[in-house]
C-alpha cells in the first residue's frame, strides 16, 4: 500500500469510482430496458400485493397495522400518478417501457421515487435511529425487490455522509441520493 494510503473496506468508493459506476449503471439500465422492461406489467393490484405485500411480509409488518395502511395509501398515490403520467396507451397497465419512460417526466422524483424510497427506508432501519449503513440499505433493496442492488449502491454513495468511522444514509441523504440517481 502506498505511503499515506488508508485501508478501505470493499464497500467504500471514492467520487472517481462513483463516476465509473454511473457509466456502468447506464449500461445496465439500457440492458434492463431491452431485456426485462418489456416483460413488466404493473397493475394497481400488483403494486399493492407484490410491492406492499412483499415489504410487509419481509419486514414483519402486520396486515391491519397503521404502517401497512400508510404503505397502501402511498401505493395508491403512486398508482394514480403512474396512470395519469405514464399509461401512454390507456390500457390501465403500466408496461416496463412506460415505467422507464416515467423516470424523465416532471414530478417523478418528488412524487414517486423519493416518497417510495423514504417509506421503505423506515422498514430497513434496525436501530430506528434514522441512519442506514450500506449493509442495511442493500438489504432493503434485496428484500424489497426494488431494483438492481447496483442501483442501491449508486444511490447510497450519492447521499451518504460520515458518522464516526462508517458512512450512513439519513433521510436527507436518501432524498439527495435518489434525486441524483434519477436526474443522472
Amino acid at each position: 500500500m502506498p505511503v499515506g494510503a488508508e485501508a478501505r473496506s470493499d464497500t467504500h468508493f471514492d467520487r472517481g469510482q462513483v463516476m465509473t459506476a454511473e457509466g456502468q449503471r447506464q449500461k445496465l439500465s439500457r440492458l434492463y430496458v431491452r431485456t426485462a422492461a418489456p416483460h413488466i406489467q404493473i397493475t394497481e393490484a400488483s403494486l399493492l400485493h407484490d410491492t406492499v405485500g412483499l415489504w410487509c411480509a419481509r419486514f414483519g409488518i402486520g396486515d391491519r397495522s397503521p404502517e401497512r395502511d400508510r404503505l397502501e395509501r402511498l401505493a395508491r398515490m403512486v398508482w394514480a400518478w403512474l396512470i395519469e403520467h405514464a399509461d401512454s396507451d390507456g390500457d390501465g397497465v403500466i408496461g416496463g417501457p412506460e415505467f422507464v419512460g416515467a423516470y424523465g417526466k416532471p414530478g417523478f422524483i418528488e412524487n414517486i421515487a423519493v416518497p417510495v424510497t423514504l417509506a421503505s427506508t423506515g422498514m430497513a432501519d434496525p436501530s430506528d435511529d434514522r441512519r442506514l449503513s450500506m449493509h442495511d440499505w442493500v438489504r432493503l433493496y434485496a428484500a424489497g425487490n426494488q431494483g438492481h442492488v447496483f442501483d442501491a449502491i449508486c444511490i447510497f454513495r450519492a447521499g451518504a455522509s460520515r458518522s464516526g468511522d462508517i458512512e450512513v444514509l439519513t433521510r436527507d441523504g436518501v432524498i439527495q441520493g435518489v434525486s441524483e440517481f434519477y436526474e443522472g
